[in-house]
C-alpha cells in the first residue's frame, strides 16, 4: 500500500487491535519488474492525542481507550458541538459528555477537553457569560479554548482568559480577515498549538469540509513556530 496523504493516527483506533499496521520509512526504495528501483517520498505519519468532537462518546468505549493505552497516553477530548457549536442542548450534552469521561478521570489520563468554537461565536459580554457557565458545567477539568475569530486575541480579551483559567489554543491558519493571529500566547496552565494549514483558497471555498485542512506545511513555516513553541514552553 503506497500512501500519498499524510496519516494522523487518533486513540480511536486503539479499539480494534485485530488489524497489523506497517509503517514504512518516509522514503522508500520499490524494485521494479525487470530490475532497477523506484524511490518514493511518502507523506508523514502523526499521532493525534485528541478524540474528535463530532458525537458524544459512551463510557465504555472511553473505557476501553483507556485499557488499551496501558497508562501510556493522556488524551484531550474534543467538546461535542452540540457544547459549542449548536448550543441549544450545551447544559444536557455537557452532562452527558461529563459522564462518559468518568473512565479517563478516574484512571488520571485525561489531560484536558478542548472546546473550539466557530468562527460565528465572537468576543461580546454574552459570548463571554457563555464561557464562564461552561467553565462552571466543566468544574474539575483542565480547559483548553480555540476560537476562529479574531476578536478573542486583544489584550484585554486574553486578561479575561487568564483571570477565568482557560488555556488559549494558539492556531496556525490562513492569513485571512478575521481569523486569528498566528501568535503564542499562554493564559492558563496548558500551552496548547493546532497547525489547521494556510490553505486560503479552500477556506471558506470547499466542497468538503476536509478541503479546508489539505495542506502540506514547507520546513521554513514550521521553523516559524520554533521560537513560539520555546517560548510557551518556557511561560
Amino acid at each position: 500500500l503506497r500512501v500519498h496523504q499524510d496519516i494522523v493516527l487518533t486513540p480511536q483506533m486503539l479499539l480494534d487491535p485485530a488489524d497489523t499496521v506497517v509503517i514504512l520509512p518516509a522514503t522508500t526504495r520499490y524494485e521494479q519488474p525487470g530490475g532497477g528501483t523506484e524511490t518514493s517520498t511518502e507523506r508523514r505519519v502523526y499521532f493525534s492525542p485528541e478524540i474528535p468532537g463530532h458525537r458524544i462518546p459512551e463510557a465504555r468505549t472511553i473505557a476501553v481507550m483507556v485499557e488499551r493505552a496501558e497508562g501510556r497516553l493522556a488524551f484531550v477530548v474534543k467538546a461535542h458541538q452540540e457544547m459549542t457549536h449548536r448550543r441549544e442542548r450545551a447544559e444536557e450534552a455537557t452532562r452527558q459528555f461529563v459522564a462518559a469521561l468518568a473512565p479517563m478521570r478516574e484512571a488520571g489520563v485525561l489531560a484536558a477537553v478542548l472546546l473550539q468554537f466557530p468562527f460565528a461565536f465572537r468576543h461580546n459580554p454574552p459570548a463571554r457569560d457563555f464561557l464562564l457557565a461552561t467553565r462552571e458545567r466543566l468544574a474539575g477539568h483542565r480547559l483548553v479554548v480555540e476560537f476562529r475569530h479574531r476578536s478573542w486575541f486583544d489584550a484585554p480579551t486574553l486578561a479575561f482568559l487568564r483571570e477565568a483559567g482557560l488555556s488559549l489554543c494558539c492556531v496556525d491558519e490562513p492569513a485571512l480577515p478575521g481569523l486569528p493571529p498566528r501568535t503564542a500566547e499562554v493564559t492558563g496552565p496548558i500551552g496548547y498549538v493546532r497547525f489547521h494549514g494556510r490553505n486560503a483558497a479552500k477556506w471558506w471555498r470547499h466542497a468538503e469540509a476536509w478541503e479546508r485542512y489539505d495542506y502540506s506545511y514547507s520546513e521554513a513555516e514550521l521553523r516559524e513556530w520554533v521560537p513560539k513553541l520555546l517560548d510557551l514552553e518556557a511561560r
